[in-house]
Order: C-alpha cells, then structure tokens, then sequence
C-alpha cells in the first residue's frame, strides 16, 4: 500500500513542482541563515554599519521565508491528499488540527522574528555586570501573586556608563548573583535598547516548542485520513 501511495503522489506534477519549490525554500533560509550569522559574528572585522545593514536585509528575507512555510506546507500537503484521493476534503476534526497547527507554528514564527529583529537592531555586544537585583511581585495565570527577581546591570558603550533593568528575571534568587558578567547587545545610536542573550535563550525555548508542535499539528491535519486509515502502512514501515 505504501509503494502506491509514493506512486500516486509521484504521478502529480503539481506536488512535484511544490516539491522542488520546497527545497528551494529550503536551501534558501540556510543561506541567509549563514549570512545572518556572519553578521552577528564579532570575529569577523566589519563596519558596523555595514553589519548592521547586512543582518538587516538577511531578517527581512527569513522573517518572509518564516511567514510563508506554514502556509505552504498546507498547500503542499493538500496536493498530496488530492494525489492520493483524487480530491481535496478536510473532515472537521482535521481541518481543527491543522488550524491548531498554523496558530501555534505562528505563534513561535513571531517570537522568533520579534526576538532576532530586536538583536538586528542592537548589533553591538557589550558585556554588562549584575550590580543588584530587586524583588517584584507578579500575579499568575492562576490569580495567585509570585515573587520574582529583576537583575539591575551596568554596562559601557561609547564611553558612557549606562545603569539598567535587565530584560529577563528569574523566579529563583539564587539563580542571579551580584558581580556576575552577561552578555548583551545594544543599538549604538540608542544605547539604553538592548537584547540580552539570556534573554534570547529563553525566548528561543518557547519559539522551537511551538514552532515544532505547529509543524507536528499541520501535517497530522492535513493527512490524517490518510495516516489512520491503511494499517498496512505501518506494518510495511516497522515490520520486517
């Protein structure tokens, strides 16, 4: 049975020419993925301009590969399930799962952009010192109040010396200790804005777990009939 699904979906030229349009998309994000990287990369020896102005054009093209994935593994998938029925019919249950899907896939798509617009708008790593912390006090999703620890930082740039909340906190005080070195990366022209990398830690947990469950959810959506229904297919995957 899975050797005439493959022949099926072989046989239609549509998801073939998806299919190559895929991997364009695909080799695509890893280039401006790397140059990206180089830009971010203090290492390499470059006017910070000229940095500033590269990370910026490589954003704007991942930000639009970014937006577009989703909707065209949908499109995709669908030419798949029309390959193999012979039409294209979402049952409600499934149509509910891939939507599911796309809101969470977007949800870390935004997290993501939000967070690497803001580092392309800070270029510049700076090293910045914990001098204190201070105890704020935070309802839940529970209506419940909890404690939670705001470092205070100081940090240099330009030769001036800049004292600021850091923009992420901790629920355990013992996690922050006064003296410690962090990095971050500050907007030159605006030195009080800036990004730091615990920051950019934490907020890439949340874009990979929703990013991958979206992806997860689309694709058992939008095949999900086809998935539950031969157990054959199963049998031939995992069984000698």
């Amino acid at each position: 049975m899975l050797k005439v699904y493959f022949f099926m979906i072989s046989k239609s030229v549509i998801v073939k020419v998806l299919g190559v349009i895929a991997i364009g998309l695909v080799i695509a994000a890893f280039v401006y993925y790397k140059k990206l990287a180089d830009a971010f990369d203090n290492r390499i020896d470059i006017d910070p301009l000229l940095r500033g102005q590269k990370a910026t054009s490589a954003h704007r093209v991942l930000n639009l590969l970014r937006l577009v994935g989703p909707v065209f593994l949908v499109l995709l998938m669908s030419f798949v399930k029309q390959s193999i029925r012979g039409y294209v019919h979402f049952e409600f249950f499934e149509l509910f799962v891939f939507i599911m899907g796309l809101l969470f896939a977007y949800i870390g798509i935004g997290i993501k952009n939000s967070t690497e617009a803001k580092k392309v708008s800070c270029p510049q790593r700076v090293t910045a010192q914990i001098i204190s912390f201070s105890k704020r006090y935070r309802e839940n999703e529970d209506g419940h109040t909890q404690e939670v620890f705001v470092p205070r930082i100081s940090y240099t740039i330009n030769g001036k010396s800049i004292e600021k909340d850091a923009d992420y906190e901790e629920y355990n005080e013992k996690k922050i200790k006064v003296s410690e070195f962090i990095n971050i990366y500050v907007n030159p022209q605006y030195p009080k804005s800036f990004i730091s990398e615990n920051k950019i830690k934490f907020n890439k947990s949340f874009e990979f777990w929703f990013t991958a469950v979206g992806y997860f959810m689309i694709l058992c959506g939008t095949m999900l009939c086809e998935l539950a229904i031969p157990l054959e297919i199963v049998l031939e995957l995992f069984l000698p």
